[in-house]
């Protein structure tokens, strides 16, 4: 089955000696095995490949993230084979991406804090100095066309829509939207915020996926709200900054942000988040260029290189 286009191919076995026979000389993708045509020693040797076809009952509790209904419409059976595929997928290259010397971290405020965005560009930028950046803000309203002082013709929205197309170029759409600046590249946020709830948990996994096989050393994800997508950004990051204030407000929004984690059971998240409060406030200046590579000198850097990125001074 491929994930980029509708192609299957589907062979039917009533004999399970030509089944094992076939599989001998073949390499098969997936296995729908029922209960009226089980064969142990066939599923204990092809255990990723299996997926059970179940009639109501579960053969055995080992199985039930493996099992899918078998009375229903044949596009529901697709879609939960595809889906448990997926998550196969997901769960293999949780390790696989983290082989290949790449980084991502994930940025987030929840008290939604004006400075996020430069605290999350001036990490962008320091750490551009010594490796290749990438740079992705998922938030509405980011407005970089103005502090980038650009105009651009489309986004990361237009990414998304190929996506979720399940267009076989989506990848390539993605590197086309890739902008230069000085020390590290960056993607266009979105103009439309509804773009960021158009896809669904599967779509945000493939799109970290192609993230990861860019050719970046560190890519940078600037979380906004916390749509279905998030926790998946969170989840994929090595490291993940929270950036907080030490007054009552931005304290009851975290304690609330860290409940959120423990009702949900994502403890592996909490265990990677390091909390980053925040004195530094954003003076009256014009924005542009010129402010965006002021701050990797100032004060707010100063803080990220010690405090942060723990990076001696340059």
């Amino acid at each position: 089955m491929n994930n980029e286009t509708s192609d299957l191919e589907v062979i039917v076995y009533t004999n399970s000696e030509n089944l094992l026979e076939y599989t001998n000389r073949n390499k098969i993708s997936i296995f729908l095995l029922s209960d009226s045509f089980w064969i142990p020693e066939f599923y204990e040797s092809n255990q990723q490949s299996v997926i059970y076809f179940s009639e109501g009952n579960l053969r055995s509790e080992d199985l039930k993230d493996r099992a899918i209904f078998k009375y229903q419409s044949i596009d529901s059976i697709l879609r939960e084979v595809h889906n448990l595929e997926m998550k196969q997928n997901y769960e293999n290259d949780t390790v696989c991406m983290q082989f290949k010397n790449k980084s991502m971290i994930g940025i987030f405020s929840p008290n939604y804090d004006e400075v996020q965005m430069i605290f999350s560009l001036t990490c962008a930028s320091i750490l551009g100095r010594q490796s290749k950046v990438l740079y992705i803000n998922l938030m509405e309203n980011a407005g970089i066309s103005t502090l980038f002082e650009e105009t651009y013709e489309e986004d990361i929205g237009d990414y998304f829509y190929y996506l979720k197309a399940k267009k076989q170029s989506s990848k390539a759409k993605l590197e086309s939207l890739i902008y230069h600046q000085e020390t590290y590249d960056y993607i266009p946020p979105v103009f439309h915020g509804k773009n960021l709830y158009e896809l669904d948990e599967e779509d945000y996994k493939k799109f970290i996926f192609q993230l990861r096989e860019l050719a970046y050393d560190n890519i940078l994800v600037d979380c906004g709200s916390c749509n279905v997508g998030f926790y998946e950004i969170l989840r994929f990051s090595e490291k993940i900054y929270c950036l907080t204030r030490e007054n009552i407000f931005a304290q009851s929004r975290l304690k609330h942000f860290f409940e959120t984690l423990q009702n949900e059971e994502f403890h592996e998240i909490r265990e990677k988040i390091s909390v980053c409060p925040l004195s530094y406030r954003i003076s009256h200046q014009n924005i542009g260029r010129n402010t965006l590579s002021q701050l990797e000198w100032g004060e707010l850097a100063d803080f990220i290189r010690s405090d942060v990125l723990f990076l001696k001074a340059e």
